[in-house]
């Protein structure tokens, strides 16, 4: 008898023990739900598992995407066209651009000469030996018309008085 009682005793002290533990974990909390619709639960992909078979296109399908393609590429050779035309425009005009500036240089390399090559002769007093006179008179024409060129002066004028419409007696 007294195997028993001890039993007893210990499945009580074992009640006694599960109470306790079930007091110490708290209850599980309700999952809260958000406004809307639920969110769906991801699924695992299986890294083992087969893929899935590819669409297979249709004739028709096919044929439109070659259609799209084949304008695709004529499009894009149209704008490489294109592009290519406007390249060589832009070399064109740099090509003119260089060669205005180099003209122009030129030019203005001549006309310092041609100062240095008067001054040094008014300076040897050798004007007439060395440079033909058609060139001197064209020199000394520009130089008179850039000191003879009037300054625009501004006339104000009076304003002319308004007449009055109407005449009174």
């Amino acid at each position: 008898m007294t195997a028993v009682i001890e039993k007893i005793e210990c499945l009580e002290k074992l009640k006694t023990e599960e109470e306790e533990l079930l007091l110490d974990v708290d209850p599980p909390t309700p999952i809260k739900r958000g406004k809307g619709r639920p969110r769906k639960p991801i699924e695992e992909i299986d890294p083992n598992a087969e893929a899935k078979p590819k669409r297979v296109m249709t004739e028709k399908q096919k044929a439109v995407l070659d259609k799209a393609r084949q304008v695709r590429n004529e499009n894009f050779q149209k704008r490489q066209e294109e592009r290519a035309v406007i390249a060589e425009e832009k070399a064109l005009k740099k090509e003119e651009r260089e060669k205005e500036v180099e003209r122009k240089i030129i030019k203005k390399a001549v006309c310092v000469k041609k100062k240095q090559i008067l001054e040094e002769a008014i300076l040897n007093d050798e004007l007439d030996d060395e440079i033909p006179d058609h060139v001197i008179q064209k020199v000394i024409k520009k130089q008179r018309a850039k000191r003879a060129t009037p300054v625009k002066q501004v006339v104000v004028s009076e304003p002319e008085p308004i007449k009055s419409k109407y005449t009174f007696v």
